[in-house]
């Protein structure tokens, strides 16, 4: 009697603590393509791409009424405080791991400024080993909410991946 009790609790626990219950679902996920730096007033201005991936892996026509990217903002006295004013602000987790590209204002590379950004991102096991980095003279917004020709995905975009294709 003693043995059949405690295989029912056994298999009571069993059932209760098994499953995913830390598992993140996808779609409850923002995924961050590109990050923007900027440094004005002493204060650093961060710019994340959120990608939206409605229309990514449709087998018929863009809808076209779906904006492909949203762009965040906030700005701080370093770039992480920046970035968890972000994260603070985000209704959902996000995700680094598709971390494409950094784009850096010429103020923000100034007296080695970047070297600290590029330490925050390669210190974390979720962004890639290659992340590519730009500089620009425009608005970092501006050129985080370009579209690609033809709409196509923001992850094929000529910043996401500047290698050529054909090669």
């Amino acid at each position: 009697m003693k043995e059949k009790t405690l295989l029912i609790i056994c298999l009571t626990f069993t059932l209760l603590l098994a499953g995913c219950w830390d598992v993140t679902e996808p779609q409850r996920l923002y995924y961050i393509n590109a990050v923007g730096v900027d440094f004005e007033d002493n204060q650093y201005k961060a710019y994340l791409q959120i990608i939206n991936f409605a229309d990514l892996a449709k087998s018929e026509q863009p809808s076209g009424n779906v904006t492909p990217a949203e762009v965040g903002y906030a700005q701080g006295k370093t770039l992480e405080e920046a970035i968890y004013k972000l994260y603070r602000s985000i209704d959902q987790e996000i995700f680094w791991g598709h971390l494409r590209y950094i784009i850096f204002s010429e103020r923000a590379l100034e007296n080695e400024r970047a070297i600290p950004v590029i330490d925050t991102f390669i210190r974390f096991r979720e962004t890639r080993y290659q992340v590519w980095v730009y500089s620009t003279k425009d608005p970092i917004k501006d050129v985080l909410l370009v579209t690609p020709i033809l709409r196509s995905s923001l992850a094929a975009s000529k910043l996401s991946n500047p290698m050529n294709t054909t090669e």
